[in-house]
């Protein structure tokens, strides 16, 4: 009989732990406000990182971090729906950081679960800054090895021009500038690679210069190139200011090193429009 009520008793504490509480749930959504309070997840230090303070949460309160990550779903999945309804501009605006305050914490996770969800957002959400973010979110857990879902999510971005938006060039920019945190393989690498030299010239200086950095790091001979001075002058006249001043600074640097220094890269750049001296 004792064993009976042991067992009875194990049951019942089991199924009363299957879930977070109505008080911890609303503990952990108040966490989630004070982030949006603030627009974004600060992401200064380990201590700040959203995914780190909800496990000290989880934590303090004895709950399994499967339970958090359950609640982060359909706290997005939430969000995301009402995105879908016809709501004021002010409470669209909260529920838009909102969206975005949770998959900065699912990217910090590093947790491949959130992928599927993740993906979901980046390929239908109807706010296009919501897109931006999931695919960060995708980059921060799979890291260059997100290249090939990026390809899709810019290709599904809307966008009735020919160029890329600006949108779809903060998706393809995020992963030449951040994609390699996580370490890759050389064949992956190369896909990006062939991708950057293949697109330099386009015009959009913002990720001309991301392709640049990359560039610089993966390909040899690429950093005192003939060819990354021709990108460089050909780019210091554009509007965008940051990038002007970066391309500014490559083509005088570039200047005072001696022809012979140059490398020539021409069969690798074959397609590169003609530039100025």
């Amino acid at each position: 009989m004792k064993r009976k009520l042991s067992l009875l008793f194990i049951l019942l504490l089991s199924a009363a732990q299957a879930e977070m509480s109505t008080s911890q749930t609303a503990q952990m959504r108040k966490i989630l406000e004070n982030f949006t309070l603030a627009s974004h997840v600060p992401r200064s230090s380990p201590n700040d990182n959203g995914y780190y303070v909800l496990g000290k949460f989880a934590t303090k309160e004895n709950i399994p971090m499967a339970f958090i990550d359950k609640e982060l779903i359909a706290v997005l999945e939430e969000q995301n729906a009402l995105l879908r309804t016809d709501i004021p501009d002010q409470e669209q605006g909260r529920v838009i950081t909102m969206c975005r305050c949770v998959m900065s914490i699912m990217g910090r996770s590093g947790k491949r679960e959130f992928l599927p969800l993740i993906e979901q957002m980046a390929l239908v959400s109807v706010v296009n800054r919501v897109r931006v973010d999931a695919v960060n979110a995708h980059i921060a857990i799979c890291g260059f090895d997100s290249f090939q879902f990026i390809k899709k999510a810019v290709e599904s971005f809307p966008n009735p021009k020919r160029q890329l938006s600006y949108g779809q060039q903060q998706m393809y920019k995020a992963i030449l500038e951040y994609g390699g945190n996580l370490g890759a393989t050389e064949k992956r690498i190369d896909e990006i690679r062939r991708f950057a030299m293949e697109n330099i010239q386009e015009e959009n200086s913002p990720l001309t210069l991301a392709m640049d950095g990359f560039l610089v790091k993966h390909e040899s001979g690429y950093s005192t190139s003939k060819q990354r001075m021709g990108i460089a002058k050909r780019f210091q006249d554009y509007h965008e200011m940051s990038s002007r001043e970066a391309f500014t600074r490559i083509a005088a640097q570039l200047e005072e090193l001696p022809e012979s220094q140059r490398t020539d890269l021409n069969q690798r750049f074959k397609h590169l429009k003609e530039t100025r001296d």
